[in-house]
């Protein structure tokens, strides 16, 4: 409060040395994209694990049990495009923040390590647990050193790098995608059941209008 006072809203703002942080547009996106499939449920969805996590205020009802195909949809249609500008990119890298690229390779690496995942039509529910808890951790990791307090050094990240990670999530949703095709219609919402402490369940919800323009929209159909 006593920061509001004497900067304004600025202070609500990450600072280093009561300065603002300031990052790259790529980094922005980049955290966005993170955060989004870093709550990735194989043969699920996104996990909704917010207060608010839908447009609907229906899907309130889901918040801890449910898994949205409806954001990973829309989530495939932007990584494709995002994959777009950085391929007519004239940068070989970009500046990220230290915090922020450690993260990032993590997680590639956790998503490097599962692929077995595309050769199993069914996905091991003690796989998925196992998965999901692992990017789960390394989340955690970087909202614990990000609230404590930013290092303030940016790192080259290579764009090919990010290229490169966002294909292989691809892939992973794509198996998503077919995984949640129902008599010629698309899952909308899931629901995960954590009982039973080694294991991850994922059960469809009934068939829902906003899943199938979603789905139309990902670009995979």
């Amino acid at each position: 409060l006593n920061r509001v006072e004497h900067m304004g809203s600025d202070a609500r703002l990450v600072l280093r040395d009561n300065e603002v942080v300031h990052v790259t547009l790529t980094e922005k996106l980049l955290v966005l994209t993170l955060a989004k499939v870093s709550n990735y449920i194989p043969d699920g969805g996104i996990w909704m694990n917010t207060q608010r996590p839908e447009w609907n205020d229906a899907n309130n009802a889901l918040v801890g049990c449910g898994v949205s195909m409806v954001t990973l949809y829309y989530l495939r249609r932007h990584l494709k495009f995002i994959n777009c500008l950085l391929k007519h990119s004239e940068s070989k890298s970009v500046g990220v923040s230290k915090e922020v690229s450690t993260w990032f390779k993590k997680t590639h690496n956790i998503y490097r390590e599962h692929k077995y995942f595309f050769d199993e039509k069914v996905t091991d529910p003690a796989k998925r647990k196992k998965f999901v808890e692992q990017l789960q951790g390394v989340f955690s990791d970087y909202r614990n050193e990000i609230y404590d307090k930013t290092s303030g050094e940016d790192v080259a990240l290579d764009v090919e790098d990010i290229i490169g990670f966002n294909n292989i999530v691809l892939l992973y949703f794509d198996k998503t995608i077919i995984n949640n095709k129902n008599h010629n219609l698309y899952s909308s919402y899931n629901t995960i059941n954590i009982q039973d402490v080694k294991k991850l369940e994922v059960t469809n919800l009934y068939p829902m209008l906003e899943g199938q323009v979603a789905a139309l929209s990902s670009g995979k159909i």
